[in-house]
C-alpha cells in the first residue's frame, strides 16, 4: 500500500510541471480521485496524464473528445456516451499513429458502469 500511495504522490507531482505560480489542474481534489481510481481500475498501466504509454495520454484523448464538442459535431451527452462505450468495450483504429495499432481491450465487467462513467468523466474534465 505504502508504495501505491508513493507511486500516485510521484505521479501527481510529476504532472503538475508548468512553471507557472500556484496549484495546477492537475493538482485539484477530483483529478486526485480520478488518478486514484484509474489506478484502482488498472488503466495506469497503457495510459497516463500527459504522456503516451502504449495507449494515448488521457490529456490528448480528453482534447480530441472535447473538440468534437467545442467544434459542434456532437453533444457533450452524446461525447459522454462515446468515451464510456470506448472504456466499457475497448477498441482499435482511432489511435493508430500514437498505439502502433494496438487494441484498448474491454474494461467491463471488471470495472462497473458506475467507475467506467467516473472515469470518463474523469478524462473529458481534463481539457475543459
Amino acid at each position: 500500500m505504502k508504495k501505491f500511495i508513493l507511486f500516485i504522490a510521484i505521479l501527481v507531482s510529476g504532472c503538475s510541471a508548468s512553471g507557472a505560480a500556484g496549484p495546477s489542474k492537475q493538482d485539484s481534489p477530483a483529478v486526485r480521485a480520478g488518478l486514484l481510481l484509474a489506478e484502482k481500475s488498472q488503466c495506469m498501466s497503457c495510459h497516463k496524464l500527459e504522456t503516451k504509454v502504449i495507449g494515448p495520454a488521457w490529456n490528448d484523448v480528453s482534447a480530441r473528445y472535447n473538440e468534437e464538442i467545442r467544434s459542434g459535431k456532437a453533444s457533450e451527452n452524446d461525447v459522454e456516451a462515446q468515451l464510456e462505450k470506448k472504456i466499457a468495450m475497448g477498441g482499435k483504429g482511432n489511435w493508430i499513429s500514437v498505439t502502433g495499432g494496438m487494441s484498448m481491450p474491454p474494461n467491463y465487467p471488471k470495472v462497473s458502469r458506475e467507475n467506467i462513467r467516473k472515469l470518463a468523466l474523469f478524462i473529458l474534465s481534463l481539457r475543459k
